[in-house]
């Protein structure tokens, strides 16, 4: 079926690094150091990141007040773009295969996903099924987007040209993140059922992995230099790994109690990158494949730290949602 778009030029507004915090945090590795800069809207709570096709590092700022999608180029600057849809509360991103990025807007009041140009103009497409609740986004192996809808338990593929075809997953499942595997299958978090999901495209069947640790509730996901898939678990503050073949690694729990792992990704030095978004956490970290961590506290106290993505500059970026900033680390 397809869906009605409309287009519109965000406005833009940059701001430079007004606000810069030089820190150096030491772990059972070598030293790190931290840069912040303020987003231009304040209480832009900003949300999950990316790196575009442009080199700038991509970010959704979901607050309500803020209702943007905003860039950061690795010199600091960042730029916001209005979305059009008012209470959008813009969430998951990700890299288009058309050099666009594309967001989820999970507010109700919008229930959309959205693709930007890297100047900026906005393209919104309405989600078929009412109260969907957009959030996780990739680029599938077929080229399309596809996009978790837990509002009504459903994984959905959407063309560029706006045609969906959406599927049930069983048992009410509630899926949260969304890749691509290296299996060229689809991988989930399914936060609330403690599993790790995967949707075979060959045959368009859902299969899902239970967490060996109760209440784990997995929230971010990557494909690690191992070639496994990567998890963290919000609700034990542990990160874990599975197969492609649905076969579970051990998992490691975070030395920082309550750390509240949000997103991973596979960074620099062949490790695992992640942030700690717990307020007595406060932290962007590393974790190798054996399971040997190095935590970094965010110069700003209470942050919480949420999305992370590995800019062109090759540090990781990251956002603070309470701190309404993005943050440099340099390895």
């Amino acid at each position: 079926m397809a869906t009605q778009h409309r287009k519109r030029t965000g406005a833009g507004f940059v701001a430079t690094a007004a606000v810069m915090l030089a820190f150096t945090a030491i772990g059972p590795a070598k030293a790190v150091t931290f840069a912040e800069f303020a987003t231009p809207t304040p209480s832009s709570s900003p949300n999950e990141a990316v790196l575009g096709a442009d080199g700038n590092v991509w970010f959704t700022e979901s607050n309500s007040g803020a209702n943007k999608i905003a860039k950061v180029t690795t010199a600091g600057v960042i730029t916001e773009y209005a979305v059009p849809s008012a209470g959008a509360g813009p969430s998951g991103v990700a890299l288009g295969p058309d050099g666009n990025v594309w967001f989820t807007e999970a507010g109700l009041g919008a229930n959309k996903i959205a693709k930007v140009t890297p100047a900026g103009v906005i393209t919104e497409y309405p989600v078929p099924d009412a109260n969907a609740k957009p959030r996780g986004i990739t680029t599938g192996p077929d080229g399309n987007m596809w996009v978790t809808l837990p509002g009504v338990q459903k994984l959905a593929r959407m063309t560029l040209a706006g045609v969906w075809t959406t599927y049930r997953m069983p048992n009410g499942t509630d899926a949260f993140k969304v890749i691509t595997g290296p299996d060229n299958n689809l991988w989930l978090t399914e936060t609330g059922s403690g599993k790790i999901g995967k949707f075979t495209m060959a045959t368009s069947k859902f299969t899902h992995y239970s967490i060996p640790t109760a209440n784990s509730q997995p929230n971010g996901l990557t494909v690690g230099p191992d070639g496994k898939l990567w998890f963290t678990e919000a609700g034990t503050s542990k990160v874990g790994s599975i197969t492609t073949a649905g076969v579970f690694g051990a998992e490691f729990t975070i030395p920082t109690a309550n750390s509240q792992p949000k997103m991973i990704v596979n960074g620099p030095g062949g490790l695992l990158w992640f942030c700690e978004y717990g307020l007595a956490a406060n932290k962007v970290s590393s974790v190798t494949t054996a399971g040997v961590f190095a935590e970094n506290a965010v110069p700003t106290a209470q942050s919480s730290p949420f999305g992370i993505a590995v800019g062109s500059d090759n540090n990781l970026w990251f956002t603070e949602n309470t701190g309404h900033k993005v943050g440099r680390l340099t390895p």
